[in-house]
Parts: structure tokens; C-alpha cells; sequence
């Protein structure tokens, strides 16, 4: 049996929202109750009318229920908030109309005249629902309607009351009861907002800062020495690795230049250059490179003359960018090559350590098989041991990192070693599993290579977070746009309610 909720019933009445934004979405399911109310509340007013003789009134009560009805289907329809806000509005509005012409409190003084108040609902709905613009348009119609009545009024038109004597009084107090009701209700809902936006904002405001910690920790705790500069070239992030290999602490270089043992030949660190002249790097540095993404991650086998005597060293050097492209800063790892002195053995991974390892790694040996396949492997990917291994790994990787995948391989099977790749595999579930993945060739004793060693470290938290942090500066964005445009369209509602002041003020004065 299906059960029904209040929200079930609300996801019926608006249709499928998931493809909206959290701000449209919230605004369809107001205005979609705003005439859930009004096509519930009119046929028992109408019912009301009719009781007191006024059939015409009863009429027009459940007319406007139908229109409500018919907003409800535009509303699921079109998914356009601020149309079906304003005819929403319209209904409400050409309803009260014709109740204060039919009843005569557009014109008769008596109790009949607290029904007025209800022009106060209506300005309140069409800022909460529509917003301030659309607000004081109908505000503006709301003083054009009051003007006229007042018209009316002095030139002693008279409409004929409809509703009994004996019954003018509860009338309008009920009426006058109801509005300030209504006006409560809107209060409500304005203030259950605001509390609601704050605690969104705070909880995007944690996110943020969980994710920045997240970052710095995950920097920090790597074997691999990085470190992250701005774009003034000061440093912002120095890990551990960077603080053993040079003898810096953070404390003592963070918010300074980058440590001279990095610097290259011209001085600076291949950080620095990204960051000063990103259309050049790859120019100057053509020959070096080894590998190049599309997000501008450089890898790069350089010497760096004031590290340790000229070492030869791998570089990943990328930029960091805002959602427009600028740059605002830039990272860099630097990996020594064992390889790169000549009285040393070319470096072989311990299979045994391999094998016993935390982190999850796999061989792949020259067939393109996997030779070894160890437990990490198996606890992070859900695939065994006895599954993988004599097997192509390339079914785990998504199809879209698959031909990067195969370079990468190919490449270390011919004496490279790759570091910061990024790939996307797939578990046993078929749940995604972001990697960074470092790559090295498993050499013999003769030095020939007969392996790629893959160690993948899991940043699919990092991704998540990323994404989430990255979906709420866009929401808050175009918040602070939507509270701008309101700032100002207040503001010059303001200033247009002075001059007009100012202006009787001066007439009142020359007429005197």
C-alpha cells in the first residue's frame, strides 16, 4: 500500500523538480500551496453568498476556486514561478474587487470598509510570492484601486449594500479578522524563511570549511612533497614532505616566497612561472614535458640547480583557477627519480611490500594483465584477487579516462614514471571511485621493465566535497544577485516615496 504524506502530496501537485535549482523549486511549491489554499477557501465563501442572497458573489467564489485549479496545472506545466505568482495574484485580486463592489464597501461607509485591510494581504503575497518588483507594481494598482474608491466616495456615488444590516457588523469584523490572520501567516512563512536561508547558510558555510580542512589535511599528510602558492606568489600550503626536505617549517615560510631550493634556472619556481606567464610555460618548457592535461596539469622531468646539486626531478606543476578561468594560484609536487644517478640501481618496487600494502595497488604486467592485486585493492574495488589478476584492468576504468589509462601504461612500460594521474574506475557495485594515481615502472634485476606499478590513492570524498562546494557558490551567487537587484529596486522605491513627499510638501506650502 502506497502511504501518503503532506510531501508526496506536494511532489503530485508540482511534478518532477529535480532539475530546478533549490530557490525555483522552494518558489514552486509556495505558490503551488498559495492556490492549493485559494481553490479550497473560495467555494465555502461562495457557499456563504449564496446563504445571504447574494448568488451573483457566489458565482464569482467559485469561478475564482476554478482558476485556481487551472493555476495549479500551469504551474506543474510550465514550472515558471513568477507567471503563475502573478496570476495567482490576479485571481486574488479581481476576487476582492468584485466582493467590495457587490457587497457596496467600495463606496458605503460602515463595518464593511475593515474588508480594505485585505489590500494589505495582497501587497504582502505579491512580495513574498513575485518579490519586489512585482510587489510594487501591484502595490502601485492596489493605490490606483484605493484612489478611486475614494473617488467614489467624495462625489457621493452610491452602491447599495448587499450584505443584511443585522449581519454588516460580524461581516466586517470577520473580514477584518481574517486579513490580520493572513497577515500573521505571511509573517510566519517570511521569518520561517529567513531562519531556514540562515541555517542553509551555515550549513554551506561548514561545508566549506570541512572541505578546506579536508584539502589541507589531505596536502599535508602526503608523502610527496607540494606545496601552494597565490597569485601573489606567496605560499599558502606546505606539507610535511616540503618541511623534511627542506628544513622549513610552514610557520616560517607560510605567506612568504617559495623556499630557493625549488627555483629553477630562471630563478622561480615552476609555480611561480605558471602563475606569472601561463601562455608561456609550455613554450619554454616543450622539451621537458612529459605529460599536459586540458586543465593546464603540467608533468614535467627537470633539473633544479639548488636542489641537492642539480637532482633531476618529476614536477607536476597546475593551476588554480576560478570558475572563470582566472588564476588565482598554483600547485606543485615534486617526486625525486632514483633512477636519474648513475650509481644507482634503477628502482624495484618490493612485491612483497606491494602485496601488504594499505594502499591499493595492482601491476599490470607487459600483456596488459594484471600480475598482482593486492587487498587494498580488493576492500576498495570489491573485485578479488582471483577475478583480476590474468585479466585486462580496463574494464574497471571508466570509458571516458580509458584512452588516458592506456598511455599512461604504455608509457611507463617504456621506462617512465608518471605521478598525480587522475582516473575514474568503477566498484563492484557500479559506484564510481576517483583516484590520483602515481605510476612506476617494476623492473627486473637486469633493469628491464617487465611491469606498471599503479599505488591509487581514493579522493572520491575530495570530489564529492569539490562538487558540493562548488554547486553552493553558484547558489550563492545568485543569491547575492537576486538580493542586490531587490537592495537597489528598494532603494529606488525609497527615494521615489521621498521626492513625491517632498514635492506635496512644496505644493502645500505655495498654496498656503
Amino acid at each position: 500500500m502506497v502511504k501518503w504524506s503532506s510531501s508526496s502530496f506536494m511532489d503530485f501537485l508540482t511534478g518532477d523538480l529535480s532539475s530546478l535549482d533549490r530557490n525555483t523549486s522552494s518558489r514552486i511549491r509556495t505558490v503551488t500551496s498559495f492556490f492549493l489554499v485559494l481553490a479550497l477557501l473560495t467555494p465555502p465563501l461562495g457557499i456563504f453568498y449564496r446563504a445571504v442572497g447574494i448568488s451573483k458573489l457566489s458565482t464569482v467564489c467559485f469561478a475564482a476556486s476554478g482558476l485556481a485549479v487551472l493555476g495549479l496545472i500551469l504551474g506543474r506545466k510550465g514550472k515558471n514561478p513568477d507567471l503563475t505568482a502573478n496570476f495567482g495574484i490576479f485571481t486574488l485580486w479581481g476576487l476582492l474587487v468584485i466582493i467590495r463592489w457587490e457587497t457596496g464597501a467600495m463606496s458605503v461607509p460602515g463595518p464593511e470598509l475593515l474588508s480594505w485591510v485585505w489590500n494589505t494581504v495582497l501587497i504582502l503575497v505579491a512580495v513574498y510570492f513575485a518579490g519586489f518588483l512585482w510587489g510594487s507594481i501591484w502595490a502601485s494598482l492596489v493605490f490606483v484601486e484605493s484612489g478611486f474608491a475614494a473617488l467614489l466616495y467624495k462625489t457621493g456615488h452610491n452602491i447599495e449594500r448587499a450584505i443584511p444590516q443585522g449581519m454588516a457588523a460580524s461581516y466586517g469584523l470577520g473580514a477584518y479578522l481574517l486579513a490580520l490572520l493572513a497577515v500573521l501567516v505571511i509573517c510566519f512563512l517570511i521569518e520561517k524563511e529567513r531562519r531556514e536561508l540562515a541555517a542553509r547558510d551555515q550549513e554551506q558555510a561548514e561545508m566549506i570549511e570541512g572541505s578546506r580542512r579536508y584539502v589541507e589535511n589531505l596536502i599535508s599528510k602526503t608523502p610527496v612533497p607540494m606545496f601552494v602558492i597565490d597569485k601573489n606568489y606567496r605560499v599558502v600550503q606546505w606539507n610535511r614532505a616540503c618541511q623534511e626536505l627542506s628544513g622549513i617549517t610552514p610557520n616560517n615560510i607560510i605567506g612568504r616566497g617559495v623556499w630557493k631550493g625549488f627555483a629553477t634556472e630562471r630563478g622561480q619556481s615552476l609555480a611561480e612561472e605558471l602563475v606569472g606567464d601561463p601562455d608561456g610555460f609550455k613554450e619554454r618548457y616543450k622539451d621537458k614535458i612529459i605529460s599536459a592535461s586540458d586543465s593546464g596539469t603540467f608533468v614535467l622531468e627537470i633539473s633544479l640547480p639548488y636542489l641537492e646539486g642539480g637532482e633531476k626531478v618529476l614536477v607536476s606543476a597546475a593551476p588554480i583557477t576560478d570558475r572563470e578561468g582566472e588564476i588565482k594560484g598554483a600547485i606543485q609536487c615534486i617526486q625525486r627519480l632514483a633512477a636519474g644517478k648513475p650509481d644507482q640501481r634503477p628502482y624495484t618496487p618490493d612485491i612483497d611490500g606491494l602485496e601488504n600494502s594499505p594502499c591499493a595497488i595492482f601491476v599490470i604486467d607487459r600483456k596488459g594483465k594484471v600480475s598482482l592485486w593486492n587487498m587494498a585493492c580488493e576492500r576498495r574495488f570489491g573485485h578479488s584477487k582471483e577475478l583480476m589478476e590474468g585479466r585486462s584492468p580496463t574494464n574497471l576504468v571508466a570509458k571516458k579516462f580509458r584512452l588516458e589509462f592506456r598511455e599512461a601504461v604504455s608509457s611507463v612500460l617504456r621506462g617512465q614514471t608518471l605521478s598525480s594521474k587522475e582516473f575514474k574506475y568503477y566498484n563492484a557495485d557500479g559506484d564510481p571511485v576517483y583516484v590520483r594515481a602515481e605510476l612506476f615502472p617494476l623492473r627486473e634485476d637486469s633493469g628491464n621493465v617487465v611491469g606498471c606499478v599503479i599505488i591509487n590513492t581514493d579522493v572520491t570524498d575530495l570530489k564529492i566535497r569539490t562538487a558540493m562546494l562548488q554547486r553552493a557558490l553558484i547558489q550563492n551567487k545568485e543569491r547575492l544577485r537576486t538580493l542586490t537587484e531587490e537592495y537597489n529596486l528598494l532603494k529606488k522605491n525609497i527615494a521615489s516615496f521621498i521626492r513625491r513627499k517632498e514635492g506635496e510638501k512644496r505644493e502645500s506650502k505655495e498654496s498656503e
